[in-house]
């Protein structure tokens, strides 16, 4: 294996696990809004059963379902714009690939260089959008532990009256 060959399959490795920890961000998003629904839930259905115990305690129990119910947004919202469509980049373009392939005049090693230059490309753009889910990843787990706080609130409201 020469140095061209060493540093493509570097590269590509260095994408492959780009794109795992991109999968893992949106698998957890997709269990953090389905946690923070069962959550909505929950609090909805204690809400209903005990309302009358709810009514004689006052303001203080709808601090705790106004709570769940702002972190409950707050979790999905930030959620799905992790799930949302970015833009994610691949290169090189399979047409530039095809045709730098193509040119009789490029060596082997010179394909070799210009395919991982481009893919390193690609990676650092892709790190950016990487590290701007995993922001939206931190703050929809910070939602979500106020959601289950408020709702853990919410019990102890209705469990002391």
């Amino acid at each position: 294996m020469d140095r061209y060959e060493l540093y493509y399959n570097y590269v590509h490795s260095q994408i492959r696990e780009q794109n795992e920890r991109k999968q893992s961000i949106e698998v957890k998003a997709r269990g953090f809004i389905t946690l923070s629904i069962a959550l909505l839930g929950v609090a909805g259905l204690i809400a209903a059963n005990f309302t009358s115990e709810i009514v004689t305690i006052g303001g203080f129990s709808s601090l705790p379902l106004a709570l769940t119910l702002i972190s409950f947004i707050w979790a999905v919202g930030a959620s799905f714009r992790i799930l949302s469509v970015d833009e994610w980049y691949i290169s090189p373009p399979l047409e530039r690939l095809q045709a730098h392939v193509q040119t009789p005049g490029y060596s082997d090693e010179y394909l070799v260089e210009w395919t991982a230059d481009r893919m390193v490309q690609a990676y650092i753009l892709n790190e950016d959008i990487l590290m701007d889910k995993s922001g939206k990843l931190r703050w929809a787990l910070i939602a979500l532990s106020i959601q289950g706080a408020a709702l853990g609130l919410l019990i102890l409201t209705i469990v002391w009256t």
